[in-house]
């Protein structure tokens, strides 16, 4: 089945989307007739609209509910005050943010516990049950489940449907999930399965009766879960299928991802790839519409599967880097699943290789012993057969090595595609490791200035150092940034270190008429950590007449060079007087790692290089350090190391 394009089969039904944005448009024009007044009214209304919005722009959403907190609180209202901080809880957990997820949670249940009634308490319950979000939960099934009973208890002695049905949707979602991790989770009559069932239907009724659509197709969505865990696929498609056309049929984008990818994951146990990779694009591109980061890594380690078995290998890699990317935002420290995948492919392709080789070796083999016993008996009966029998093998062998050539060229080129795959993603691991250092360095002279009471001198200083962060955060992202954004990075960066220091010093930064700084290109953070050490180990030690030249120009031979010239100290005493700390030295060696991995990606070593020169009076005294980074001329090459 030939998939057409993404951008326009993505698209949901524009009459659900139509009546979804009609209600969120006259709510919207409500409150701005009200205003933002700390009354029950108001704040009732920018609950109901913050639900709408959740449904098309999480982080719309959860701006929303952060703004509705304290016109809450303002209005005395601690009843809508819980409501706002559970909503920011849940938002917060769908857009990756689990830790403010949990301190919202916190408040929340704290609001509720400052509240004496029964239906409070109760409601308190509910929330502590979703405490870190699904994805990363911080309390256990169990623990979910003992909350959801002392809720649904509560709930039920005053005849509170709308809590009963909240709490059977969560009590029905917490069975299902203590069944799958039991010793004996997936049996289809387990007691927690049976459970399951039993609040997931008794709350999916409720909700089709109040015509609360987006719950009940939430319900129906949970119930296709289950029941596919169970083994009954159609059922769970039929189900699936259910709830998509609701969700639809509202405009609710953030509901439907998740059963559209549930649909794409039964073509794929069916070997329908080519509907399984339309319905799990369709998924991702709803949840990145709404703005959702919760767990869209698994998303995507699908999407890579699915482009897997259809053996679309690039696209699959392509997959795999953005799954990559979401969980390091999510899991910061984690190592990353890419890098790993990428080399097993690599090392899996090699075995690959060596098993091809060999098998074609013995075809080979037993097709030589073939033609050997066909020869035989030819010339054996008569000359002429033997003659021809000879001529058909030497062609036939011919034919196999040629195939063998062109395979083995083929699989060279597929590794070495791998190989400068797998030092891209090195290469920018490296990258990301530099903004760290560099934060550190500059928090610390804040924190020195804060420490004298310099407090005129600090805030400046933060200021600048706001804006610098800005443009390191810019450039951290891009494999290449514009000669003019490092030249302004670069201007910043050396007024915040005079800034910084107690001692003065003076700087020029030159740039060749030559060179057109709008199109020249060239690696970020290559050339900051070199200044850095100029001022703080060449310039900082010496008494007086400090100066420091940056100058870019065009050599000789048509490259791109930025000198770095100091009249400093000079590195023979500054390796004595540096700090035994291995956090001084640390950019240094990352900017080595990065070098050198862009050096084996090139494989031109000798077009890129960085030489460091000591400088020397006439009386043969240390005058200073001038470091020159050569780059490649208007080319998409990095600099490397010589």
């Amino acid at each position: 089945m030939k998939i057409v394009g993404v951008s326009i089969l993505l698209l949901l039904p524009l009459i659900g989307i139509s009546q979804g944005q009609t209600e969120l448009d006259s709510l919207l024009a409500i409150l701005h007739q009200k205003g933002n007044e700390p009354t029950e009214e108001v704040v009732t209304l920018r609950n109901k609209i913050g639900k709408l919005y959740k449904q098309r722009n999480l982080l719309q959403a959860l701006k929303f509910a952060e703004e509705t907190i304290p016109i809450a609180e303002q209005a005395g209202l601690p009843d809508l005050l819980t409501n706002a901080y559970a909503s920011a809880a849940d938002l917060s957990n769908l857009t990756g943010d689990f830790k403010k997820g949990a301190e919202y949670a916190d408040k929340s249940a704290k609001s509720i516990s400052e509240l004496s009634d029964s239906l409070s308490i109760a409601k308190k319950y509910i929330v502590l049950m979703n405490k870190g979000g699904w994805v990363s939960p911080l309390v256990s099934a169990d623990e979910k489940i003992a909350f959801g009973l002392k809720g649904l208890g509560i709930y039920t002695r005053h005849g509170n449907a709308p809590g009963m049905a909240t709490a059977w949707t969560e009590l029905g979602n917490a069975y299902r999930n203590k069944a799958l991790y039991h010793p004996k989770g997936g049996v289809a009559d387990s007691a927690d399965f049976k459970q399951a069932r039993l609040y997931l239907s008794k709350a999916s009724e409720y909700n089709k009766g109040i015509r609360n659509f987006g719950q009940w197709a939430y319900c129906i969505t949970l119930q296709a879960m289950m029941e596919k865990e169970l083994g009954f696929i159609e059922k769970a498609y039929r189900l699936n299928k259910e709830a998509i056309r609701i969700y639809d049929r509202q405009g609710y984008l953030m509901g439907a991802a998740l059963p559209v990818s549930e649909v794409s994951d039964t073509f794929f146990r069916k070997r329908r790839y080519d509907s399984a990779l339309y319905y799990i694009n369709r998924s991702i591109a709803l949840y990145e519409q709404v703005g959702y980061k919760g767990n869209i890594d698994e998303f995507y380690e699908r999407q890579s599967k699915i482009h897997v078995a259809l053996n679309d290998y690039k696209n699959a890699l392509a997959s795999l880097e953005k799954s990559k990317k979401t969980r390091e935002e999510k899991y910061k420290a984690e190592t990353t699943k890419s890098i790993m995948d990428l080399e097993s492919k690599y090392e899996n392709k090699l075995k690959e290789e060596k098993i091809l080789t060999l098998t074609a070796d013995m075809a080979l083999t037993k097709e030589r012993e073939e033609q050997n016993k066909i020869i035989f008996w030819s010339v054996a009966l008569v000359l002429i057969s033997a003659l021809a029998g000879l001529t058909a093998y030497l062609k036939q062998r011919q034919n196999i090595l040629r195939q063998l050539k062109e395979k083995a060229a083929l699989d060279r080129m597929v590794t070495q595609a791998l190989e400068m795959q797998l030092r891209q993603v090195q290469l920018q691991a490296l990258q990301s490791q530099m903004n760290p250092h560099f934060i550190y360095n500059a928090l610390s002279s804040i924190q020195s200035l804060i420490l004298k009471e310099d407090k005129e001198k600090a805030i400046t200083y933060l200021n600048d150092f706001a804006h610098l962060s800005r443009l390191t955060l810019e450039n951290s992202r891009k494999d290449r940034i514009k000669l003019k954004e490092e030249i302004k990075f670069l201007q910043r960066y050396i007024e915040l270190e005079q800034l910084r220091h107690s001692f003065q010093f003076s700087h020029t930064l030159d740039v060749s008429s030559e060179i057109d700084i709008d199109t020249e290109t060239l690696s970020p953070m290559i050339i900051q950590p070199v200044v850095e050490n100029a001022i703080k180990h060449g310039l900082k030690p010496k008494q007086a007449d400090k100066h420091l030249s940056i100058r870019f120009l065009i050599t000789e031979d048509g490259q791109l060079a930025c000198e770095v010239d100091d009249n400093g100290i000079g590195r023979e005493r500054a390796e004595k007087n540096k700090s035994a700390s291995a956090y001084d030295s640390v950019s240094t060696e990352l900017n080595e790692a990065r070098l050198k991995l862009i050096s084996e990606q090139q494989h031109q070593g000798k077009r890129y290089r960085m030489d460091i020169e000591d400088k020397y009076n006439d009386e043969g005294e240390p005058a200073g350090t001038r470091v020159t980074i050569y780059f490649s001329l208007k080319s998409n090459d990095a600099p490397v190391a010589k």
